[in-house]
């Protein structure tokens, strides 16, 4: 999968020339310097208007996203019982949030995440039983629900699942853009915080699903790092950005069923996986974004 961006037909270096008519060509490093830019006095204005807007970015994205399911044992301790990991990719239009100044960065933020991902336990074997000891194996048959079809005793319990949280926060970090008039280097590491969420959570198993609803408070938050590129005569911009989500306890409408490790039962004088009931999941969202942006 690819992004491709093309210019305008005739398009040529023109725009790397910062000088006038009766001015000498000036390299491309000359002057370079912080650049700081303030807000427009008039905000109710055209200048006020881009300066809040920014402009409009093309972003396509690609990562990985993961969820996970931890308990506690008879011990106390807790452990990994179940995950799951899909491959991410996405591409969006937005408002262009990438470094315009140098110094620090806050501000609202908010927006909808959604993800379908499967969760399931590990596969293990258990050992036979021991015929000196009295203990045989009684054969068994299973199926998997959604065709059917005869499958091992010990497959993965697997549960699909569908995740949505549509959040509002805040965020903050430090931009640095360094340049002259007509190119510039920015850099931006940025936290987020979302302090309200309204999830909804689906569960499927076959053909049955279960679907549940809630409102959580300080649940999810990431980082971001970003870097990348400003020509202010063509009024675009490029940028590279890593990022980082983290949305803790998405609560099940009802426990889901998961098999832990294989341990011995001293009193059954056999080997079994303990069943666990799970309450919630754990997800995390690792991205690398491609962005070009229109500046006003």
């Amino acid at each position: 999968m690819a992004l491709s961006l093309s210019a305008l037909p005739g398009l040529g270096l023109g725009f790397l020339d910062d000088r006038h008519e009766d001015e000498s060509v000036e390299p491309m490093m000359h002057k370079w310097r912080l650049i700081y830019h303030d807000a427009p006095e008039k905000k109710l204005s055209w200048a006020g208007l881009a300066y809040l807007l920014g402009g409009v970015e093309l972003t396509a994205g690609f990562g990985q996203a993961g969820v996970s399911s931890r308990v506690l044992d008879e011990n106390g301790d807790r452990f990994l019982i179940a995950s799951g990991n899909e491959p991410e990719t996405s591409f969006s239009v937005s408002l262009y949030g990438g470094p315009s100044s140098t110094g620090w960065r806050f501000g609202p933020t908010g927006g909808w995440f959604t993800r379908e991902i499967a969760i399931q336990d590990f596969a293990a074997q258990l050992p036979g039983g021991d015929p000196m000891r009295g203990v045989v194996d009684v054969p068994g048959e299973c199926r998997d629900p959604d065709s059917g079809e005869s499958i091992s005793c010990q497959a993965p319990n697997v549960y699909d699942l569908a995740l949505q949280s549509f959040y509002a926060g805040a965020m903050g970090g430090y931009e640095v853009l360094v340049g002259n008039s007509r190119f510039q280097l920015m850099g931006g590491l940025y936290g987020t915080i979302n302090a309200l969420e309204f999830r909804r959570t689906r569960i499927t198993v076959a053909d049955e699903s279960v679907d549940g609803k809630a409102w959580k408070v300080i649940r999810s938050g990431g980082v971001q790092a970003t870097a990348g590129v400003r020509l202010p005569r063509l009024h675009s911009a490029f940028r590279v950005t890593f990022d980082y989500q983290r949305f803790a306890r998405f609560d099940f409408a009802q426990p889901l069923e998961f098999r832990g490790p294989v341990v011995y039962d001293e009193d059954r004088q056999m080997y079994i996986r303990p069943r666990y009931q799970v309450e919630d999941t754990a997800l995390g969202v690792l991205g690398l974004k491609f962005s070009a942006a229109l500046v006003f």
